[in-house]
This record gives structure tokens, sequence and C-alpha cells, in this order.
């Protein structure tokens, strides 16, 4: 797949703005940046507000970042295929966020695989009533027309929202790219003092990890867990 995607015109379609959560936009860096590492060089398209961080984002290592900028990353996603038709991408790599209209344009024109994190549907309860309008107008429209699925857990691919057509699925690992030079085998000492703390910040949805965070903690009695953010009847 690699040696593929060498030679291969990749567009990574984000139709959200990333730098609005730090921690997110450092690890799509770090995918991108494993993706120079392999060879794999992407253009990626960014929607967002005139007002974003990317705008003064130095230039990616190996890869070109363009900006698609309008009042809101919803207006500025229909400048998305054609700004896509300039490349004529072999292939294109989409975050699913929510299915804006351009987006089912794009998966009929090109290739497309959506990167999905959560499953939308059980989020439309926890959002904006915009977002459950938007999806259940547009949602199948897109998902009937993209070649394929990533999913970041594999509780997803068991949930009966996905995907409306069947298209080859698989799972990959929601984590962090660990630096060459950690060493896996060195014993480390902790110094003297109060607990460590383990944070975690969500709800209680299934493919937000909780019950793995809940069995570590039973497993590390010597440290304080903290979790926020679920309601009182969670």
């Amino acid at each position: 797949m690699t040696e593929y995607l060498q030679g291969a015109k990749l567009a990574y379609v984000l139709t959200f703005d990333p730098s609005k959560m730090s921690g997110l936009w450092l690890r799509i860096k770090e995918r991108l940046e494993t993706w120079r590492l392999a060879g794999v060089s992407a253009d990626i398209f960014i929607c967002c507000r005139a007002s974003s961080a990317l705008i003064y984002e130095p230039p990616l290592q190996g890869h070109r970042l363009h900006l698609l900028v309008g009042r809101t990353p919803f207006i500025a996603s229909f400048s998305l295929p054609g700004k896509l038709a300039s490349l004529d991408p072999d292939l294109i790599y989409m975050r699913y966020n929510s299915p804006y209209p351009p987006m089912i344009e794009v998966a009929r024109r090109w290739p497309t695989i959506l990167e999905i994190h959560v499953d939308d549907k059980w989020e439309w309860k926890y959002s904006p009533f915009y977002y459950r309008v938007v999806g259940t107008l547009f949602r199948s429209s897109l998902l009937t027309r993209i070649a394929g699925i990533i999913m970041v857990d594999p509780e997803l691919i068991e949930s009966s929202n996905f995907p409306v057509k069947k298209v080859p699925t698989t799972t990959i690992t929601n984590g962090i790219r660990i630096p060459a030079d950690i060493k896996y085998d060195a014993c480390r000492e902790r110094q003297p003092g109060p607990s460590r703390l383990v944070l975690s910040v969500g709800n209680a949805l299934p493919w937000q990890g909780i019950d793995k965070f809940f069995a570590l903690a039973l497993r590390l009695p010597d440290l304080d867990f903290h979790l926020l953010g679920l309601s009182a009847d969670q």
C-alpha cells in the first residue's frame, strides 16, 4: 500500500479547523510526518475561517497545505470540489466530521476513504440541532459513494449505523507516534511524592474508551484517576 501511495497524488481533506483543538492538530502533523518518513507526500486541504491559526502555520515538510477560507468551514467547503479538480487526486483521505454537501460531490468524482472517529448518530443527541439536520439530509448520500472506511475503534465497525453501503473497512490505532529514541527496556524510578494524576475528559460513549480507563484504574491503585465530563445519570 505504501509503495502505491509513494507515486500517487494523495489529498488529505478536513472540513473543519483542527487548530481549534491544539492536541488534534499536533496528532495530525505527527501522522503527516509518519507519511513523509514512509515516502508519501500529500496535499492537505483544510476548510477554515480567515481568523484560523493555520494562516500562520509554517510550511509542512514534505507536504503542501491548502487553506480554503470562508465565513465558516461549512461555507468554505463549497470551494473544495473545484480546488481538488486542479489537483485531480488519485485518492482522497477525508476525516469525517459532518456530511457537508460538497463532500458528496467529492466522493462521487474521486475514490474517497473516510476516517471515522465517532458514531455521529449517537453524538447528535449531545450536539446542536444543526448537526442532526445536516446529517439527516446528507449522511446517506455520502456513505453510499465512498470507496472505503477506516475506523479508530473496532466497536464502530459493529455499529448498525455504519456503513449504509458495504465497502472495505478496517481499523487503525488512535494513538501517537512514539519517538525512535524511546527505550522500552529501561527501568524507570519514581521519586517520592504525591500520587501521580491521570485525567480523562469526555463522556461515556463506548468508542471513547472509558471502560479501558476504569480497567486501568483498577490495575494502578497508586495513581489518582479523575474523569471529567460525565452527566449526573452516567
